[in-house]
């Protein structure tokens, strides 16, 4: 009877050991409208498949910052650039991936800084709080953020 018991709570439990972190990345269109309505800032990553640092970055760095709730303060969608080709690259431009791109509203003009091959979560950390050196966008514009 008592294996029994063991065994229940075994297949309780089974879940939660080695669960993976919860992805809390939105699909571009809901995390843009949701930004636009003005409650948080958006923030974007772009990758793909074929880029070794983006693997880097998905594998090892993004859970430990999901764990940390690194992305609460934003509307964080993440774009795969083989599926959704055509928005990503109007996202990065001439700019190169894995990337993370802060799209910011300041009296009433979005602003946009860039984040470009980073693997590590003390350099996304310092993205995020606005402290590293960044590229940030040449021109403000009402429409901020590219549809």
């Amino acid at each position: 009877m008592r294996w029994i018991l063991a065994a229940m709570m075994a297949l309780t439990l089974a879940p939660a050991w080695g669960q993976e972190v919860k992805d809390e990345s939105l699909d571009y269109k809901t995390a843009f409208y949701r930004a636009k309505e003005g409650d948080k800032p958006l923030l974007v990553l772009v990758t793909a498949q074929w880029c070794g640092p983006c693997q880097i970055l998905k594998a090892k760095a993004l859970p430990e910052l999901k764990l940390k709730g690194a992305f609460s303060r934003f509307h964080f969608a993440t774009i795969d650039y083989d599926q959704e080709p055509a928005l990503a690259q109007n996202l990065i431009g001439e700019r190169g991936i894995p990337q993370f791109i802060l799209f910011e509203k300041h009296e009433d003009k979005w602003s946009r800084r860039y984040l470009i091959g980073a693997q590590t979560t003390p350099e996304i950390e310092e993205f995020l709080a606005g402290t590293a050196p960044v590229l940030v966008a040449e021109k403000q514009d009402n429409e901020g953020v590219n549809k």
